[in-house]
């Protein structure tokens, strides 16, 4: 993985994605897909799962195993669990998706861009 990014005054626009999920084995695989396919490599991606009862996780450590750092937490709803996976990130950049979302290939890439070219 290349170094993060920098604006022009120096400051770190590494990012890092966080995908939280519940219930979502049937769309999850989609979405880390097009986190991994992204023009712009994420400094990291953290995956929150809300206690799901399918099979979401074991799908998520069957396909991503350790390229994903995955957080499992008891059932508490959307807010507490992207809340717990912000405050959890490591990049100074969080990029949010939720699993039943995608992303185009070059989003990260542009969100850099527009960070570099408004540094303020």
């Amino acid at each position: 993985m290349s170094a993060a990014p920098t604006t022009p005054s120096g400051q770190a626009t590494g990012f890092s994605v966080t995908l939280t999920c519940y219930n979502a084995a049937w769309c999850v695989e989609r979405a880390l897909d097009s986190v991994f396919a992204q023009t712009r490599t994420p400094s990291e991606v953290l995956v929150t799962d809300d206690g799901s009862t399918d099979d979401t996780v074991a799908r998520i450590r069957a396909r991503y195993g350790d390229r994903v750092r995955l957080l499992e937490m008891p059932h508490r709803g959307l807010t507490p669990t992207r809340q717990a996976a912000i405050a959890a990130a490591a990049g100074p950049w969080v990029a949010l998706l939720d699993a039943d979302d995608w992303w185009f290939p070059n989003k990260l890439e542009c969100q850099v861009a527009f960070l570099e070219a408004h540094p303020e």
